[in-house]
């Protein structure tokens, strides 16, 4: 009877642990419908020595998973890790944009820079504090200041990032103007004499 009641107990015991068994549902990452691609967009020339900044819509991202990460290489060092990248080209740069996807899947694009000559020639440059050009974000009117031991009157170049010129004129000693052009970002230059400066503007 009692080995009867002993195996009876088992078979309880075995048939609890069998229904008692945890399951863990694991959930699997989303699936792309097509790989993560990237391309280039941007066939333009950039001026040398001269800031330029670049962003995603000078390329074609496609596939994966979002959210995106991006990486961007200037000669395999890393300048930025967001959607823009701001630097100074010189002859021979490679820049790269790696864009990382949700699933960790990776893709690269290699653009080699077009380099174009400045189109001041590289004349000289002095100190920053000896002419004036402010804000840099204009939302209102442009300043620039020439310092008073200039010589004649100034000559002022805006280009785009293209390094194409879109306006110039002609300053004596202190000017404020609003800016006729689509917002965005451009090259400033102003000379005058033996001095130079060169500034990075954004219109909004």
């Amino acid at each position: 009877m009692k080995k009867r009641l002993f195996w009876t107990n088992v078979l309880f015991l075995t048939a609890v642990l069998a229904t008692a068994q945890t399951v863990v549902k694991m959930e699997m990452p989303p699936q792309a419908r097509e790989r993560l691609q990237a391309e280039t967009l941007f066939e333009e020339n950039v001026p040398e020595d001269i800031p330029v900044v670049l962003d995603l819509s000078g390329f074609d991202i496609r596939g994966g998973v979002p959210p995106y990460r991006y990486q961007w290489f200037l000669n395999n060092e890393v300048i930025s890790q967001d959607e823009q990248a701001s630097f100074v080209p010189q002859q021979g740069d490679v820049l790269v944009l790696r864009v990382t996807d949700g699933n960790r899947c990776h893709a690269t694009v290699s653009l080699g820079l077009k380099i174009s000559v400045s189109p001041w020639g590289g004349s000289k440059k002095v100190s920053a504090g000896e002419i004036l050009i402010y804000p840099t974000v204009v939302t209102g009117l442009l300043h620039i200041r020439l310092p008073s031991h200039s010589e004649g009157k100034g000559k002022i170049y805006i280009h785009n990032l293209q390094g194409r010129i879109v306006m110039e004129r002609t300053m004596d000693g202190e000017e404020a103007w609003r800016i006729d052009l689509p917002e965005g970002i451009y090259i400033i230059t102003v000379e005058s004499g033996e001095l130079h400066r060169t500034e990075k503007i954004v219109i909004r």
